[in-house]
This record gives structure tokens, sequence and C-alpha cells, in this order.
């Protein structure tokens, strides 16, 4: 196998394509998707996602609610491409996340949402896909080109797209500025490896990933990675939920990735005889975007560990880089 995987290189491009996003005439978009935000001012959001992409919109439901107090729930497609809903929008923004764009069941939902009076706004890395044709803003999340199954760049870009966004829409000063100096925070854990996280995913037959807040998102995506490329069954999990079900079977065969914040859950495996191990936030890390800087470090891991144990991290069975569902 090749020493560096298409995978390795993506992730490596991720600084520079999250610094792509402060471009002038990019934040002018931000800003003016921003101004219809406010100018309509919505009760509740809803998400419309699948995959790597749904795992973003967590990210960015737990953002929205803690800066607005808005609730935000996610949309399953098929009630729209299967079951024929037809969605009232109403006082309801929408957001549509799609790396491909080309997902027919997205694309109906997204169409159902614009049609029922909800606005939807598209995050996707192909502007000229289906699902750009139907939405009423688009961002081009411009993570570049993609060619490993696994998604990484435009994954932290389709987050990071949204951020800006909300960013602009909460006058979040801090959390402005936060973004507009996270890609050189996120270049530093290029150099930074977890290797007991490597080892872990090297040799682990299943796990648990928890996190909390914005970061279950980030949980849920690692967990993604794990089956993908290192065929390890493992399930992202809310570091509270985690407690009313799953921790029957925590134990010395089920290790736990914790990553911050995840309150008290690496001593509660550790009590139960479980391996952890956990990832923390560097100083200096805003609270709404630590994750990505976790992320990162797990990404590096993942790619390491899936080659550790003989896979193709750029070309997992089974699977093809654009998923069209129905």
């Amino acid at each position: 196998m090749q020493l560096t995987t298409l995978m390795r290189a993506e992730i490596g491009e991720i600084p520079e394509a999250a610094a792509r996003l402060s471009a002038p005439d990019v934040q002018e978009e931000f800003r003016a998707i921003a101004a219809r935000w406010t100018e309509r001012n919505p009760a509740a959001f809803v998400t419309i996602a699948r995959g790597s992409s749904d795992h973003a919109a967590t990210y960015l439901k737990y953002v929205i609610e803690i800066l607005s107090g808005r609730p935000v729930a996610s949309v399953g497609p098929s009630v729209v491409s299967r079951f024929g809903a037809s969605p009232q929008g109403g006082a309801v923004q929408a957001i549509a996340i799609s790396q491909s764009g080309r997902s027919q069941d997205l694309g109906a939902a997204t169409k159902g949402f614009a049609s029922g009076g909800a606005p939807v706004l598209v995050l996707t890395n192909a502007p000229d896909s289906p699902l750009a044709q139907v939405g009423t803003d688009v961002l081009h999340v411009r993570a570049g080109p993609e060619k490993a199954v696994a998604a990484t760049k435009s994954y932290v870009n389709s987050v990071l797209a949204g951020l800006w966004v909300i960013g602009h829409w909460a006058r979040d000063a801090e959390l402005l500025k936060a973004l507009a100096g996270l890609p050189a925070r996120l270049q530093a854990q290029m150099s930074r490896p977890d290797a007991a996280l490597a080892d872990m995913l090297s040799t682990a037959g299943r796990a648990f990933v928890v996190g909390r807040g914005p970061v279950l998102g980030i949980a849920q995506e690692v967990a993604l990675k794990m089956l993908e490329v290192c065929g390890v069954h493992a399930s992202g999990y809310s570091s509270a939920e985690v407690w009313h079900g799953p921790a029957a079977v925590i134990g010395p065969d089920m290790p736990v990735i914790a990553l911050s914040p995840s309150d008290d859950a690496a001593e509660k495996a550790r009590a139960l005889g479980a391996t952890v191990v956990e990832i923390g936030p560097h100083d200096g890390s805003h609270p709404m975007l630590a994750g990505l800087e976790q992320l990162v470090v797990a990404y590096l891991a993942l790619e390491q560990a899936a080659r550790n144990r003989g896979r193709n991290p750029d070309a997992p069975p089974n699977l093809k880089k654009e998923t069209v569902t129905l």
C-alpha cells in the first residue's frame, strides 16, 4: 500500500480548505445569508442530511441552539421521497447538507420544504449539483476535490461554512474571531499525533465514542470513520445518553473514546473495566470549535490505524464516494 494515502493527503489539506472560507467574497456570502435569517427571524430550524453530512448537521444543531435558543430538528428525507409528505415550512429555516448534492431523497426533501414555504440553505461541495438547484441559498463549502471515499475536509468545511453563517447571524464577535484563527490551530494538530488512539483503533474490535454538545457530531463522525476505514463496529453517543442503556455492554472488551466535553464518562467507563482514550481540547480552544481540533487528531489516527490493519482507507469495501439513496 502506498505510504501516502489520498485520505492522509486530504486530511493535510484541511487547514488550507478552512482558510478559503475567510476570503472576503466568501464572507460577503455568509453575511448576506445571515442578514436574511435576521430579517426572517425563524422560530426553529430543520436539517436535511445523511451520513457524515448528518453529523455535520448535529454539530450545527447544538451551536444554533446554544447561541440562539431556537430548536433544531433533523428531518427524515424519506418522509418526502418515499412517503409523499408535503412539508409545511411556516416559520422554519431549513439547512440541507450534502458533499455531492446528488442523493435523490435529499433533493426531494429540500424541494418539498422550499415549496412548503421554508427557505433552504444548501451547504455542498458541488454547487452545480441537483441539490443546489432546488435550494433557496447555496453555499459552496470550497473543500476542493476529494477523492478518498471517506469524507474529511468536506465534512470540516461543511461545519465551518455553517458556523460562519451562524456567527454572523448571532453577531458573536468571539466566535467570528476564533473562526478566523482556526486554520492555524488545525494546522498545529497535524504535528500532534495521538499514539494511544492509533493503537486502540489498530486493535479494537468494537468501541463507543462519546462527547457532548456540538462534539456529539464529532463522536458520530469518528464512529462512522471507524466503521468505514478500520472495519471496527463503533457507535457514537452523547456522554449522557450512553448511560441510558448502551453502558450495559461497556467493559474490558468495549473500549471508549472520550472526546471533550464528555463530563465524567471516562471515569465511569474506567470503573467498569473499559480501556479509555481521551482526546481533550488544546489551550485556547473556543468551546464551539474545540471539537474540530479534536477531529483532526482522530482523522490522523484513523488513517494510520487503517493501514496498520492492512486496509486501504481510500477504498473501503462495499462503499462508493457518492451514495445515492431514494
